[in-house]
């Protein structure tokens, strides 16, 4: 369900003045349906600055390599955004259900990465974003924000802890105000 961000975003480079060079790189995903692959490829055209794969299996290598990275707003693919502490717009997916959105917007707020929300995106407002990230990335590359993603020891930490019934005291999280914990279950 990516295509519209593809196309948008095809559509957007190709709205770029010539002065706007962007060198990109499309991956489709191997659920892409091959009818909707051969539209983006029809859409890159005879385009020198683009490249179309329909998959890699070493998707962290390219994305660590961008100078900005633009995708849906998966619980994976945030957390391989964040771990490599890229420039990100994130576009999350709203039906069937508002997850993406909630993780989208929320971490957006703590300035780790820009969201646009997909009712809102156009390749006008999708190449503004662009342009300003990579814009703020020569100004001010990386992130202040210490994202720590260690809470699973930290939890077994607190939890061991409590069961051995140290006399030690325990922070509880609220006292972690200078960082993010994050945790998967």
């Amino acid at each position: 369900d990516g295509y519209e961000i593809l196309a948008t975003y095809l559509e957007g480079l190709r709205r770029l003045p010539a002065n706007h060079s962007l060198h990109s790189l499309i991956i489709c995903g191997p659920e892409m349906p091959p009818s909707k692959r051969e539209a983006l490829s029809w859409r890159v055209g005879h385009n020198s600055q683009v490249q179309l794969l329909e998959f890699t299996e070493d998707l962290i290598s390219y994305m660590n390599a961008a100078d900005l990275v633009v995708s849906m707003g998966g619980y994976n693919t945030v957390c391989e955004i964040l771990s490599l502490r890229k420039r990100a717009i994130v576009i999350p997916r709203i039906e069937p259900v508002a997850e993406q959105w909630i993780r989208a917007e929320r971490m957006a707020r703590l300035g780790l990465f820009k969201t646009l929300h997909p009712d809102r995106l156009t390749a006008a407002s999708l190449m503004q974003a662009v342009l300003e990230e990579l814009k703020a990335q020569e100004s001010c590359p990386g992130t202040n924000f210490q994202l720590d993603l260690q809470a699973l020891p930290r939890i077994t930490e607190w939890i061991s802890t409590l069961l051995a019934g140290s006399e030690q005291e325990v922070r509880p999280i609220q006292q972690y105000p200078e960082r993010l914990c994050a945790a998967a279950f």
